[in-house]
């Protein structure tokens, strides 16, 4: 049974790091295999990047990661979260810039139009059963760039749509897909 005790503490070691990685490698990703009740990661308010992958957090714990005051990069890989939906809380990630979600299971992203008033840059990449994204994750924020690689067809219509309203000159969506050689490369 994985053992993510260490992120307990965590903040109070490591209050002057400005990031934070944590790859689990190999993981066993039976849900009834994780035990989260006995803990929740704790992070410092210093943080501005944090990576995780692999660790098949439940997606109500990025309220814990939402709520850090400096974070500007976040990098979700390889089953970082599991479960078919995130809810994002609203007034989360105000200051994320990057956002990465590479290989998770989600089925539907939701967040209301006060999270990632700063986001710049969306990548979404390989995230096959992803069905339904909230449109204002694109209309409310600074996005310049959304880059869908090889995800579901609903995500790249998605990314379509989303070029197609914002439309303001400063926005541009860039769709990588491996189905039938489809290459959709988007100035």
């Amino acid at each position: 049974m994985p053992n993510f005790g260490f992120f307990i503490n965590f903040g109070s070691l490591y209050d002057n790091f400005d990031s934070f990685k944590c790859v689990v490698v190999n993981p066993v990703l039976r849900i009834h295999d994780f035990v989260y009740s006995d803990f929740s990661p704790y992070f410092s308010i210093n943080i501005r990047k944090i990576t995780l992958s692999g660790c098949g957090f439940p997606w109500d714990y990025m309220g814990l990661i939402g709520e850090l005051p400096n974070l500007q990069v976040l990098k979700l890989r390889r089953h970082a979260f599991r479960g078919e939906m995130c809810d994002v809380l609203p007034f989360m990630f105000l200051r994320l810039r990057f956002l990465l979600l590479e290989d998770l299971d989600v089925e539907c992203w939701i967040a209301d139009d006060s999270c990632f008033p700063q986001l710049e840059l969306l990548i979404i990449r390989h995230c096959y059963k992803l069905k339904m994204i909230d449109p204002t994750l694109v209309e409310a924020s600074t996005l310049g760039i959304l880059e869908v690689d090889n995800c579901s067809v609903d995500t790249e219509d998605w990314a379509r749509e989303m070029e197609k309203s914002k439309n303001d000159g400063q926005f541009r969506v860039q769709i990588h897909s491996s189905r039938n050689g489809n290459n959709n490369n988007k100035p």
